[in-house]
């Protein structure tokens, strides 16, 4: 059964621009490339001397070196900190080991970095070589034996976590819900005598109320006088404006076509309008009336 060993390599002012290229990795000799993050790959089982170096634009090479115990079946985190200054001391630390799953297998599948010879050798590290002859310094010669695996945890397949995945406060916000009408309390409006008062939002406006007979009735007399009005007012400026003499059937007219039944009056009904202002309009058999009919419905309109 395979282990795995993820190295997470990070810079601690983020100047990637200090260094050549990524980290290295290099595990008895065979090295494979690392990224700034998480890189995932397959490692033999056993007593593994892990070196993780970095070059540095000047060529100074800063890293350091640990002995990992993988046992056949694990997954090893490692961590790897280049330090600030060149000269300093990297950090290379062990921060947990777990039972290999799925997700291991998955990062290891995508990120393809395979351990192999390399093309140029670097000088061998060992406790007895300095850091100048050597460009890599030793942080820890073996690890301390590690506890028994744990539950495997970590990532399901198809996620980007890290292995294990560290905390994150993201979705512990969520459903909170925010108004943009809402005024805050703190912040009154200018000249508000008190704490403003939240307005509906979007889409919660409540329709108008449904007014009462009584007052619907109200409302109907209310534009009734106000029609009246309006056509006294034309009828006053129509008079001050025409100079004709008034005709003989001024005023009420009559029915248009009509027949007098007796004595010259017609009967009560529906008539063509004579006002042009609705289609029919009821005669009561003595004047017109403001009842009309237009497009089948009932209205109100006063005659003249």
């Amino acid at each position: 059964m395979p282990s795995f060993l993820i190295v997470h390599s990070v810079i601690q002012d983020g100047r990637f621009d200090a260094y050549r290229q990524p980290p290295t990795l290099d595990i008895g000799g065979l090295r494979a490339p690392l990224d700034w993050g998480d890189i995932t790959l397959h490692v033999p089982a056993g007593d593994l001397p892990v070196t993780v170096y970095v070059v540095r634009t000047d060529g100074q090479i800063e890293g350091a070196k640990i002995t990992v115990r993988a046992p056949a079946g694990t997954g090893t985190r490692l961590t790897f900190i280049p330090p600030l200054q060149p000269g300093g001391t990297s950090q290379l630390r062990i921060d947990g080991q777990w039972a290999a799953d799925s997700s291991m297998h998955y990062y290891a599948a995508r990120d393809a970095r395979v351990l192999a010879a390399p093309t140029h050798p670097l000088p061998p590290v060992g406790e007895g070589r300095s850091r100048a002859a050597s460009g890599v310094r030793i942080v820890a010669p073996a690890a301390a034996p590690l506890a028994p695996p744990a539950q495997a945890v970590g990532p399901t397949p198809g996620s980007t976590a890290s292995v294990p995945p560290s905390p994150s406060s993201f979705g512990h916000e969520q459903g909170a819900r925010v108004d943009p009408v809402q005024a805050s309390p703190a912040h009154p409006a200018p000249g508000a005598a008190g704490p403003a008062q939240p307005q509906p939002s979007f889409g919660q406006r409540q329709p108008p109320a449904i007014p009462t007979p009584e007052e619907f009735d109200r409302l109907e007399r209310e534009a009734g006088a106000a029609q009246a009005r309006a056509y006294e007012a034309w009828a006053a400026q129509q008079r001050a404006t025409s100079h004709e003499q008034p005709a003989q059937h001024d005023g009420a007219p009559r029915p248009i076509g009509l027949v007098a039944a007796n004595a010259g009056q017609a009967q009560p009904a529906w008539y063509p309008d004579p006002f042009r202002r609705a289609e029919l309009r009821w005669f009561d058999g003595q004047q017109w009336t403001s009842s009309v009919m237009r497009g089948g419905a009932r209205a109100h309109d006063l005659p003249g």
